[in-house]
């Protein structure tokens, strides 16, 4: 933000190349930063972009807050940061590398979306250090042919891709 180039990133904090494109991912999962505007800030655009955007599935990071609530413990909720057809992340949920939860997604507010669940397993949790609150990352094992269809609606809603 302060308009160094990734040249002088890169050597002011001795970085490789790959070393920069894990330290971008690392700010852009962490929250510090978005994709968009990495790449709007990038001298570089391409490389960099191409290299971070090579999953299968790309990110659908959400714009407005979308609830979530473990169906077992309803004091346990988050919101979704980003999804995928095959998997979310949330803030909030408290959770443990392998947990198995349902999910109440509740996209309050969004035409033509009604709350639907979702069965997952966490695939991984980031702590944040002397908060309770963590980002988790969550497989989706186990959805309804209706629930599909409203997560496909939900994406949707959702434009800035990743």
């Amino acid at each position: 933000r302060s308009g160094a180039t990734e040249y002088d990133i890169m050597n002011k904090y001795e970085l490789t190349s790959q070393g920069i494109q894990r330290a971008f991912r690392k700010l852009i999962k962490a929250g510090a930063i978005s994709f968009g505007e990495l790449c709007e800030s990038s001298t570089n655009y391409q490389d960099t972009c191409e290299v971070i955007d090579d999953r299968d599935n790309p990110r659908n990071s959400a714009i407005f807050e979308i609830p979530v609530i473990d169906v077992r413990d309803r004091n346990n909720f988050g919101w979704i940061i980003d999804v995928t057809e095959q998997g979310l992340q949330v803030y909030g949920i408290e959770t443990e590398f392998g947990n198995k939860m349902k999910l109440l997604i509740f996209p309050e507010g969004l035409e033509d979306l009604t709350p639907f669940t979702l069965e997952v397993e966490c695939q991984w949790t980031n702590e944040q250090k002397g908060e309770t609150s963590v980002s988790a990352g969550f497989k989706i094992t186990d959805i309804s042919k209706e629930g599909k269809e409203h997560l496909l609606k939900l994406i949707d809603f959702m434009t800035i891709v990743f």
